[in-house]
């Protein structure tokens, strides 16, 4: 009965496991006007799903289990301009790799600044 159940394991984990060999990963630092954020990265698909990571003091950052393909890239954190928070209106986007990928993020100011 063990072994049973071990091999049927062995078939589930083994064939579509948690990993998948396309499955890849991303990381990188988020500045907000030179300075690092801290806070949430999220990755969306167009169907809907997305994927994120915390931020850390420093602004790093990193996803790993992505599936190659373009995301529209959304940050949440303290000062950070609305646009860049929700996905409908985020000007960022990253193309995701099989492999290892490089995700730095420079955000901007939406607006000028004001002497």
């Amino acid at each position: 009965m063990t072994r049973a159940i071990l091999a049927a394991l062995a078939v589930v984990f083994g064939a579509g496991g948690l990993a998948r060999a396309e499955d890849t990963s991303v990381k990188g630092v988020v500045t907000y006007e030179g300075k690092p954020v801290a806070g949430t990265i999220t990755f969306h698909r167009d169907n809907k799903q997305f994927v994120g990571s915390a931020i850390t003091e420093d602004g790093k950052y990193e996803i790993d289990l992505l599936r190659p393909g373009r995301y529209k890239v959304t940050v949440e954190g303290k000062d950070i301009p609305a646009k860049y928070k929700d996905a409908e209106t985020t000007p960022l986007a990253i193309e995701i790799r099989a492999g290892k990928n490089a995700g730095d993020i420079s955000l901007e100011r939406s607006e000028p600044k004001r002497p």
